[in-house]
Parts: structure tokens; C-alpha cells; sequence
């Protein structure tokens, strides 16, 4: 509710900003469209979920592969170093040997309340290397959706299945190694870390520049998502979220999130 609140905050003040100037209200419509469609999706239709399901059999034809997983970090040099350039060239290949270490620092074992532990994804959100202020910016890339906006995420929608739709133990192992060797799970994995490094290197950067905590944020969450795309639905046009779009433009996702 509280976001409901935010935004329809933010439109009206977009809506106050342009008064007399009608040339601007297509942009401020399409952005109160965007965000309708974020915070009320509704169901899926017949046809939505049939383009759903071919753009699952592309991706795993296609990238399945355990291969396209473990070639992922290498955008890190591909794309992240250019954009960490601009802090110095000196000082982002420096982040980037200091953030080397992340692989394995990764905790994949959670305390739970009980005392009991679980085990869980790697993600920085359980490393212990790392200080206050880091610890307060992993909890914010979290709650900004930052290192899930995967194309893999994209494709399958992997944080839209509700809990009350899991199983039993052994049932769950069964799916989720299925998951990981056949749907696209390792490939969500290694881009959600390889974004999480990134995101990283690129606060700690900012904040080497004299930046404050919140500066460096919201600075290493545009150049997380200017080096490795963004692949949130807001960020795509109208036309690519209905059935057809989907369809049609499965693989411009890659060259959309980068624009």
C-alpha cells in the first residue's frame, strides 16, 4: 500500500511539473501506465501463458546450457569495468580483485529463528566480509529488485511463485534440481551474483569518491543496471508485455534492457 502511495505521489507531481505543456503528457501517461500495470499485473490470459511457455522452450534450447551460466561473470570485464571506468581506471580494476573474493566468502547456510539452519542460494546478503554501511546497501540492491532483474528471471518469473504453492521436502529437492540443470536456475544464479559484484564494487567505488551511503546506492543501482540491463517489466514498451510482444520480441529483451 505504501508503494501504491509513493508512486501515486510521484505521478501527480509529474502531472503538476508540465502544466501548460502538452507536448509532455504522453510521457507522463505512459510512465502512470507503467506503473498501474507494475502494481495491478491481474491474470494471465490463454494467450499470455502459451507465449509464456514457448519463450521457456527458446531459452532452454537455446541458453540452458550449463555453459551460458559460467560465462556470465565475464561480463564483469565485458561490460562492468567500462562503465566502473569512469571512477579510474587504477581504482575499478582494484574493486574488481578486492571483489574477486566474493566468490568465496558466499555463505549458503541461514540461521533460522528456530536455531535450525536452511540451506540457501549464494548471495552477498549472507557474506560476513562485509561492514555496516555494505550490509545496509546489500539490504537496499534487495529491496530494489536490483540483482533479480535477470533475463531469466524475466523469462520464468522465478520470485512469483507463492509459497503456498511449494512442497514437501524431498518434492521440493526434486524441482528445485530441475530447476537449476534444466529451467534456467544456474543461469538466474550466476547473473544474479555477477550483478551483485557489481553492484558492490560499484558503491564501494562511490563512496571512495566522498558520496553518502544514500548517493552511492542509488549511483551503484544505475550502474549495475547501465552495465548488465535491466530487465524489470517496467522497463519494457507496451507492446513487448501483451501476448504477441512476447512472443515476437523474446530475444530484443537483451538489447532492450541495455537502452
Amino acid at each position: 500500500e505504501f508503494r501504491r502511495v509513493l508512486f501515486r505521489s510521484s505521478i501527480s507531481q509529474a502531472r503538476d511539473s508540465i502544466a501548460g505543456r502538452p507536448q509532455f503528457e504522453p510521457f507522463v501517461e505512459e510512465m502512470r501506465q507503467r506503473v498501474d500495470t507494475a502494481l495491478n499485473p491481474g491474470k494471465e490470459g490463454l494467450a499470455a501463458k502459451i507465449a509464456g511457455a514457448l519463450n521457456k522452450v527458446a531459452f532452454i534450447y537455446y541458453l540452458g546450457g550449463a555453459s551460458s551460466a559460467l560465462l556470465q561473470p565475464l561480463s564483469i570485464i565485458q561490460t562492468g569495468l567500462p562503465v566502473l571506468s569512469r571512477y579510474g581506471t587504477i581504482n575499478a580494476n582494484r574493486e574488481f580483485m578486492r571483489a574477486m573474493a566474493i566468490w568465496k566468502t558466499l555463505g549458503v547456510w541461514r540461521k533460522n529463528a528456530d536455531g535450525t539452519e536452511s540451506f540457501v542460494a549464494p548471495s552477498l546478503e549472507f557474506s560476513k566480509n562485509l561492514n555496516q554501511d555494505e550490509r545496509l546497501a546489500v539490504r537496499e540492491m534487495i529491496s530494489r529488485d536490483v540483482t533479480t532483474s535477470t533475463y531469466a528471471n524475466a523469462v520464468f518469473n522465478y520470485k512469483n511463485t507463492p509459497t503456498d504453492k511449494l512442497s514437501g521436502p524431498v518434492t521440493q529437492f526434486g524441482k528445485d534440481v530441475v530447476n537449476v540443470t534444466v529451467l534456467g536456475g544456474l543461469m538466474h544464479s550466476t547473473e544474479r551474483l555477477t550483478r551483485e559484484m557489481m553492484y558492490l564494487m560499484s558503491y564501494r567505488l562511490n563512496r571512495q569518491a566522498g558520496k553518502t551511503h544514500a548517493e552511492a546506492v542509488d549511483q551503484a543501482v544505475i550502474d549495475t543496471n547501465e552495465a548488465m540491463g535491466n530487465y524489470g517489466e517496467y522497463n519494457r514498451p507496451t507492446f513487448m508485455k501483451g501476448a504477441v510482444g512476447k512472443g515476437l520480441t523474446q530475444f530484443m529483451k537483451i538489447g532492450r534492457a541495455h537502452v
